[in-house]
Formats: C-alpha cells, sequence, structure tokens
C-alpha cells in the first residue's frame, strides 16, 4: 500500500512541476526582478507557429511591482490581461503593433496568469509571487 501511495504522490508532484512550466525565473543581476515566458498556445487544430532562434514575439518582466510587456513583433491588435489567481484582481490594457505596456501590480502573493489575446491567436504567461 505505502508503494502505491509513493507513486501516486510522485505521479502529482510530476505533473504540478510541468504544469506550473516554471515560466518565471530570476535574473541574476537583481533578485526582485522575474523573466517571464510568454508562450503561443496552440490554435484548435493543435498547431502553432515553429518556434524561432532569434527571440520571442512578446516579453514580459516583473520589477517591483511593475509588470512590462514588449511586444517585439506586430501582431495586430492586442488585449491584455493579468490576473491574480489568489486574490482574483484583474488588470486589463489593449496594445496595437510594436510597443510596450507596463502594469503597476498589487505587489500581493499569488499566482498571476497573463492573457494576450491578438491576431495571431492566444499567449500565455505566468508567475508567482511569495
Amino acid at each position: 500500500m505505502g508503494t502505491i501511495k509513493r507513486f501516486l504522490l510522485s505521479i502529482i508532484m510530476l505533473l504540478l512541476t510541468t504544469s506550473v512550466y516554471s515560466m518565471a525565473m530570476t535574473d541574476g543581476d537583481n533578485d526582485d526582478t522575474i523573466l517571464i515566458g510568454v508562450e503561443k498556445k496552440p490554435n484548435t487544430n493543435g498547431i502553432s507557429r515553429p518556434r524561432t532562434v532569434c527571440g520571442s514575439e512578446i516579453e514580459a518582466v516583473y520589477n517591483l511591482g511593475l509588470l512590462t510587456i514588449t511586444f517585439n513583433e506586430d501582431l495586430g491588435d492586442a488585449d491584455i490581461e493579468v490576473v491574480n489567481c489568489s486574490t482574483g484582481e484583474s488588470w486589463f490594457d489593449a496594445a496595437n503593433g510594436i510597443c510596450s505596456l507596463t502594469f503597476a501590480l498589487s505587489n500581493d502573493p499569488g499566482i498571476y496568469i497573463i492573457y494576450i489575446t491578438t491576431d495571431q491567436g492566444l499567449y500565455q504567461g505566468s508567475f508567482i509571487l511569495y
């Protein structure tokens, strides 16, 4: 019975770590800075745009209560929503073309999810504040 429990616990831990898929890493220069990976979600038929070596279309950086989202390519109109899943707080904005947006977040602990809807598809990223 103990072996089954350990096996199930191992599976659960594996699923948790892969689902969190740390989209947040601390920057070596400043422990308060979090680089957030923003990934394109597959469309309905499961096909997404191939990854390029030259960088991401969208970059996000969190530093001391400010979340900056940079569009490195013109993805057309974009609607951005940032949600603190722990408190339910949400922040909204819109963008068009190559630009940067900055959100002043509450700095409350929690799991933050970034949803970006563009003409090219849905992008998503997340990070955790402790």
